[in-house]
C-alpha cells in the first residue's frame, strides 16, 4: 500500500474553459532522472493526473501518489506553491492560456500523527506478488485463538471506501463474538 495525495487549485477564471478536464502526467527518461537527482524536486515526480472537481469548476485538482507525498508534504508552504504553479505552467502551459490560481491547498494526511496515512489502494507491486487484503486481515495466532485481529479498509474486499472500513470492523467484532 502507498500514499495518496491532492492538491487543490482554485481559479477565479479557469483556464480549461469549457472542456471535460482530466490529463495524465508522464515524464521523459530524461527529465526524470533530472527529477530524481535533485532531492528539492524529487517530489513533483509524484504527480499523476490533473482533473476537474465534478461540480466545482472552478477548481482543479491534482492527484499525486507513492514515496513522493511524504516528500511533498514536508516542503514549506510557499515553496510548494510556487514549484506546483511552475509544474503546472510545464505541463500545460503550452497548451492553454493558463491564469493563477488564488488558493492553493493540500491534503496533509500521511504526516499528520492522527492519521498518518489515506485510504489504501492497489498497487502493480502488489498484484504482482498475488497480495490481497483478505491477506491483511488474517489474524495473529496463539494456540488456536487470534491474539491480534486486524481491521481497516485496507482488510477489506471494499477498500478505499467508508463502508470497506466499517464492514471489517463488524467482521472481527463477530469473529470476537464468536469467541467469548
Amino acid at each position: 500500500m502507498g500514499h495518496v495525495a491532492k492538491i487543490y487549485l482554485y481559479y477565479e477564471d479557469p483556464w480549461w474553459h469549457d472542456e471535460i478536464f482530466v490529463k495524465f502526467i508522464l515524464w521523459n527518461d530524461e527529465k526524470r532522472k533530472q527529477m530524481e537527482a535533485d532531492p528539492a524536486k524529487r517530489w513533483l515526480l509524484g504527480y499523476y493526473t490533473a482533473v476537474e472537481v465534478e461540480h466545482k469548476p472552478k477548481v482543479l485538482c491534482l492527484w499525486m501518489t507513492g514515496p513522493y507525498v511524504t516528500e511533498m508534504e514536508q516542503v514549506p508552504e510557499e515553496e510548494f506553491n510556487n514549484k506546483t504553479l511552475h509544474f503546472v505552467n510545464q505541463f500545460f502551459g503550452k497548451s492553454y492560456n493558463l491564469t493563477q490560481p488564488s488558493i492553493i491547498k493540500r491534503t496533509m494526511w500521511n504526516t499528520n500523527d492522527n492519521f498518518r496515512g489515506t485510504y489504501s489502494y492497489r498497487s502493480i507491486t502488489s498484484d504482482s506478488k498475488n497480495a490481497q487484503n483478505k491477506d491483511l486481515a488474517e489474524p495473529i495466532m496463539k494456540n488456536d485463538r487470534p491474539v491480534v485481529l486486524f481491521a481497516g479498509e485496507a482488510t477489506d474486499e471494499h477498500f478505499s471506501t467508508v463502508h470497506g472500513a466499517i464492514h471489517s470492523g463488524w467482521r472481527e467484532a463477530d469473529r470476537l463474538i464468536k469467541l467469548y
